[in-house]
């Protein structure tokens, strides 16, 4: 064992047997750029992974955390050099192996599962063929039949349903959870001891999430492999980690057992990720607080600790690198660590920068004589209806959405939440008509929009804007930030001269915390947080009424998902937005939500205040999809009951009759499979009570009976309804 190396602590009796050293590095270093000018992405990493455990890479993008790895199984690009002072596969030393060599170590000793499963599998073969050639690979003297039956048992182990008809089927065919499953089934092709997952979950719903985490905590324990799982989400962490390893500018900050780490952190940088996380086991108020500041790039030069400027407790010592070195029973590089637990920062409110607790002011209500910001009525989106094939047959089309009735108040915030695939994003654009709704109506602050042609609709967009999920693709990176921000002006006549012009964009850029200096930069120049920040000045521009974010965080790192989130909250507060908040991040919902919004297949199944969805659900989809979040908390985590959804959504194109979710029903399957759910489809009904609370299912009465506590707020009592 090195000097930096983090110990680890055996875990509860049920956790798997810990046996031998698989992966084993000591002072890990990358560098990038010309050796005059280097840039450091790994500044000296050391850890282990051993045989039987899930050990977590933490921390913000540009860490080093996927560098580490690639660097260990010899995938980074040319030009990039890796040195360290030992490290050993499976006995084979890594600093004097080969290409050829390490070439047969990736797949036959260590299996990889990349983040983007869509970019890795290639388009125009088949995936059983892919999986089939990666076990001719590393198997020189299995014939093809045997590869594909390896192939198939495979498909099977990882869940994929229908196997034997799937595997003759392109990634296109397959929906994101299921080409996760055969990614992960790619890199059990030669039964690896070693599975190295790169944030495997971070583009899945919360219900696909659940699935691949337990697959993945399912073949470690029976195949006794090693994980190693880099992520940014601490939830994940408490569900399956034993260790955790939280890295921070290239060098590992903190490191030991995960239920310790997260229960009482000792770093700051630590606290500060648990602090800027949105967490369903505390009240709405408690969370998130962002982390001041951003992460230093890895071409700066960083002498003393690389926290120091963002560190709420730095001290004079600090412009001085502490070393990582052993704190009780974990690893720990800091001169004035942290003290009491990770809860002590947020169950009391949000706090301010002198430490005070604040919890949010309530939306003030509308005036009576207000119209609503947003009022949808039978909305219906229907693609491809008609006569349609060689013998012109009828086709109802595929009804991405089918009867919505939503409205929003000026000043607050709606939340869209669902599966991909369920119509939210498809919703959103024909609440903006970017898509042509084929029925229903839309009216924005009064004004109704379904019939107008372009010309008529040109004027009224000013009153409606829309913030998208990927800020690089939605912004021109040929174009310096003052003309992204400078066309919605001059395209709505709203500045007459260059002066004002160039004063409105500077105006737009202190809005949103960016100021002056960011006018003349290209986006690529931008951090991920700063583009964000860019899309949401481009939308402010034309001074809107409403504002309709499609999943605007879920790209974004904890701390910089917590800065857009407090700026978005701002914001609402001193202009009077209103938000449509699309989203699959149920705790990203609960935060900054007045009422939520659950879609499934087209349709809203249940619709209310924000606190009483969340603490008593009364659609069985709903409290699946609470049940399918991560907590980070590994108490709490062994606490919960969970409800794992089988399955994918069906499709809309062939959509189950009566109540569409009847197929992937746990509820239905508690009341012995009523045939009420097949024949007749509920409608959202109103539930009784001063809330308007609404859910579309027969037995929403029933639910509260046969419902787990799958909300941390009360699986932390202990209690089982």
């Amino acid at each position: 064992m090195t000097s930096e190396q983090p110990e680890r602590r055996d875990g509860d009796e049920a956790a798997p047997a810990v046996g031998r050293t698989l992966l084993s590095v000591d002072d890990l270093r990358v560098e990038f750029g010309s050796p005059q000018r280097p840039i450091h992405a790994v500044r000296g990493v050391s850890f282990d992974v051993r045989a039987g455990e899930v050990v977590a890479l933490v921390g913000e993008s540009g860490s080093g955390k996927t560098v580490s790895a690639l660097a260990l199984l010899g995938l980074l690009p040319r030009g990039a050099r890796t040195t360290m002072a030992s490290g050993t596969l499976e006995g084979i030393d890594l600093t004097g192996v080969g290409d050829d060599e390490l070439r047969h170590l990736r797949g036959a000793t260590a299996g990889m599962i990349f983040q983007d499963p869509l970019s890795s599998l290639n388009p125009v073969k088949r995936v059983g063929d892919q999986i089939v050639e990666a076990i001719a690979l590393h198997e020189k003297g299995a014939g093809r039949k045997a590869a594909r039956a390896r192939a198939l048992e495979l498909l099977e182990q990882v869940g994929i349903p229908d196997a034997g008809r799937r595997i003759d089927e392109y990634p296109h065919q397959f929906s994101g959870g299921m080409r996760q499953r055969a990614m992960i089934a790619m890199a059990l092709a030669a039964a690896p001891t070693l599975l190295i997952a790169d944030e495997p979950t971070t583009a899945l719903d919360v219900t696909v999430q659940a699935q691949i985490l337990e697959l993945i905590q399912r073949l470690q324990r029976d195949l006794e492999m090693g994980v190693l799982l880099i992520t940014h989400d601490l939830g994940v962490v408490s569900r399956v980690a034993d260790r955790v390893i939280v890295m921070y500018a290239g060098r590992i900050v903190e490191a030991g057992a995960t239920e310790e780490v997260l229960r009482q952190p000792r770093h700051h940088y630590t606290a500060g990720l648990l602090r800027s996380l949105p967490r369903l086991d505390l009240p709405r108020g408690g969370a998130p607080v962002p982390i001041s500041g951003s992460a230093p790039q890895p071409e700066d030069v960083v002498p003393g600790c690389a926290f120091a400027p963002r560190c709420p407790s730095a001290v004079e010592r600090c412009a001085e690198r502490p070393p990582l070195e052993p704190s009780g029973e974990r690893w720990l590089a800091c001169w004035e660590p942290a003290t009491g637990t990770a809860l002590d920062a947020v169950a009391g409110g949000e706090a301010d920068a002198a430490g005070a607790a604040v919890v949010p002011a309530a939306p003030a209500p509308a005036a009576a004589s207000a119209p609503p910001a947003l009022a949808v009525e039978r909305l219906q989106v229907i693609y491809g209806g008609g006569r349609r094939g060689l013998r012109r047959r009828p086709s109802a089309g595929v009804r991405a959405v089918d009867g919505v009735d939503l409205s929003i108040a000026p000043g607050t915030t709606l939340g869209l939440v669902g599966e991909s695939g369920c119509g939210k994003t498809t919703l959103g654009s024909a609440i903006l008509q970017l898509v042509r709704p084929t029925a229903g109506t839309v009216a924005v602050g009064g004004e109704q929009l379904v019939g107008r042609g372009d010309k008529q609709l040109r004027p009224l967009r000013r009153r409606f804007q829309i913030v998208f999920q990927d800020p690089a693709a939605s912004l021109t990176p040929r174009h310096r930030i003052e003309r992204v921000l400078s066309e919605p002006l001059e395209l709505h006549g709203l500045v007459r001269s260059e002066a004002e012009r160039r004063a409105r964009v500077i105006e737009l850029l202190e809005l949103v915390g960016l100021g002056e200096r960011f006018a003349d930069r290209l986006p690529h120049e931008l951090s991920g947080g700063q583009r964000q920040r860019v899309g949401i000045a481009r939308a402010l521009a034309v001074e809107p009424e409403l504002i309709v974010l499609d999943e605007s965080v879920s790209a974004l790192d904890v701390s910089v998902q917590a800065q857009v989130l407090a700026l978005l909250e701002r914001l609402q507060d001193e202009l009077g937005l209103a938000y449509l908040f699309i989203s699959h991040d149920l705790a990203v919902i609960r935060h900054i939500a007045d009422e939520v919004a659950v879609m499934y297949l087209g349709r809203i199944v249940e619709r209310g205040p924000s606190e009483q969805i969340y603490r008593a659900p009364r659609h069985p989809y709903t409290a699946a999809l609470l049940s399918a979040v991560p907590v980070p908390d590994v108490e709490r985590e062994r606490e919960r009951e969970r409800i794992v959804l089988l399955g994918d959504p069906p499709s809309p194109a062939s959509p189950p009759g009566g109540c569409a979710f009847h197929t992937r029903c746990w509820l239905r399957e508690r009341l012995g499979n009523p045939e009420r759910c097949v024949a007749e489809r509920p409608e959202l009904a109103h539930l009784g009570g001063e809330a308007d609370h609404r859910a579309a299912c027969h037995f929403s009465d029933e639910q509260a009976a046969h419902l787990p506590r799958t909300d941390a707020v009360t699986a932390r009592e202990g209690r089982a309804a």
